[in-house]
């Protein structure tokens, strides 16, 4: 038997699923319907992440600038 929770999920009091709405993400092969399994922890440059923006959710590459720069 396949367990895919041992599989897929590495640290299960850290992780959830989460249902993508929407197209914004298709150029990095994350389609409307897909199920992603997020892993919280802190963001890095380049990551994909989970973001709580005004009221809402939504998934977007990070891109972390120097601070003082813009």
């Amino acid at each position: 038997p396949l367990d895919l929770n041992r599989e897929l999920v590495p640290n299960p009091a850290s992780n959830f699923f989460v249902r993508v709405e929407g197209d914004s993400m298709t150029g990095d092969g994350i389609g409307d319907g897909d199920l992603l399994i997020v892993d919280v922890r802190e963001p890095y440059d380049g990551c994909i992440a989970v973001c709580y923006v005004d009221g809402e959710f939504t998934v977007k590459r990070v891109k972390l600038e120097a601070a003082g720069l813009a």
